[in-house]
């Protein structure tokens, strides 16, 4: 047996979502917790990826008594992990590895949800117990299934030749083994199919070529990817029979994917009151389609404005940057939640989309906003 992944060639950060959010209901059913911690109407809170793990700053309410604490906040699309907790973090959750609403990651056992995209209405999640995947009376509406593989690879622009049967699903459902789960293209259309039994909970796999000679290749932080430390796979919830399509190496079929082009960056500096001293050229942007290299893509204010310029091609889908001075000297800070940047295992960056050539509104300096004017003349009178 082989197990093959993707490496994840990052720098700074080592995690993406794309910018989209949804909103979600949480529920637990605390009647039955034994921890340490007293109850009140507000001290139960729900951690995860999309608040940093930030301790309190989502409360669940129960107001009406009953035990079950609720709470709907905006979430990244996709895959997102969480704990419930109580007074912030004075007590969290212990899952059991194994148990099918939750993932281990890096020798952590969170539950996992999918949150759907915008205009299919928000998601709620099943009242859980707390610490268990069921209800308080030890039901699980989780279940094994035939999982439906429709893949498309007519977009596939890989070393290998495709042939009727040399496509294929390897995941931790089948030790990553590298025949034994083939999809079919008989007919040539170059979709291939299969129906696999998966068991219950969240499933990491991937779609590979030819018994590993190729395989999909993600950046991370892709609604349909887990970023396993070193390794990206896709991920599914199973429970219960499902289909389940996509183009090979996207989470969307093909066609519906992001294409390349030319943006046009610009950030506002006559605000910046930071500790470096600014020049015409030591103002950077830095992201995840860089390596966050730090001095490797500069911006421009040679006309003394104040104003940094950029542009640069990007291929499409989504991306995560931030603005920095002097390479790594200073850089822009945010506390998470504001309406430009996505937060992800601690980090919070800008986020943007990239869907063809396109200039960004001129931000300012740690702002999803543009400078305020009435603070430059105030400085100047």
């Amino acid at each position: 047996m082989k197990q093959f992944f993707t490496f994840l060639f990052t720098v700074f950060i080592s995690a993406y979502a794309i910018g989209q959010t949804n909103a979600v209901t949480f529920s637990v059913d605390m009647n039955a917790y034994s921890g340490t911690e007293t109850l009140t109407p507000n001290n139960v809170f729900v951690n995860g990826e999309f608040n940093s793990w930030c301790g309190d700053c989502n409360p669940l309410d129960d107001a009406d008594g009953d035990g079950i604490y609720t709470g709907t906040y905006d979430v990244p699309v996709g895959l997102n992990q969480f704990l419930y907790t109580v007074n912030a973090f004075a007590d969290a959750e212990a899952l059991t590895m194994g148990d099918p609403c939750t993932i281990l990651v890096e020798g952590n056992i969170n539950r996992i949800a999918s949150v759907d995209a915008p205009g299919n209405g928000g998601t709620v999640l099943p009242t859980y117990c707390w610490n268990v995947c069921g209800d308080c009376n030890g039901n699980s509406d989780f279940q094994e299934g035939t999982i439906s593989f429709s893949i498309d690879m007519n977009e596939y622009t890989g070393a290998v030749t495709l042939g009727a049967n040399n496509v294929f699903v390897s995941g931790t459902f089948n030790n990553w083994e590298a025949a034994v789960n083939p999809l079919d293209d008989s007919d040539g259309d170059g979709v291939y199919t299969g129906d696999i039994l998966m068991p219950a909970g969240a499933q990491d796999f991937k779609i590979q070529v030819a018994e590993w000679a190729d395989q999909e290749n993600f950046a991370g932080g892709e609604t349909c990817t887990v970023i396993f430390g070193q390794f990206i796979n896709r991920v599914l919830l199973v429970n219960g029979d499902a289909d389940y399509s996509a183009c090979f190496n996207f989470c969307n079929d093909c066609g519906q994917n992001f294409a390349g082009g030319t943006v046009t960056f610009s950030v506002d500096m006559n605000d910046y009151a930071g500790t470096e001293t600014l020049e015409a050229s030591n103002v950077f942007l830095n992201g995840n389609f860089n390596n966050w290299c730090g001095d490797c893509a500069p911006m421009d204010d040679s006309d003394g404005d104040g104003v940094y310029v950029t542009a640069i091609p990007l291929a499409g889908g989504p991306i995560e940057y931030k603005f920095t001075v002097n390479a790594w000297n200073d850089q822009e800070e945010f506390i998470g939640g504001e309406s430009c940047t996505i937060t992800m295992d601690a980090y919070t960056n800008r986020s943007y989309t990239v869907d063809g050539d396109a200039t960004l509104a001129t931000v300012c300096f740690a702002s999803c906003e543009a400078c305020d004017p009435t603070s430059i003349e105030q400085e100047i009178l």
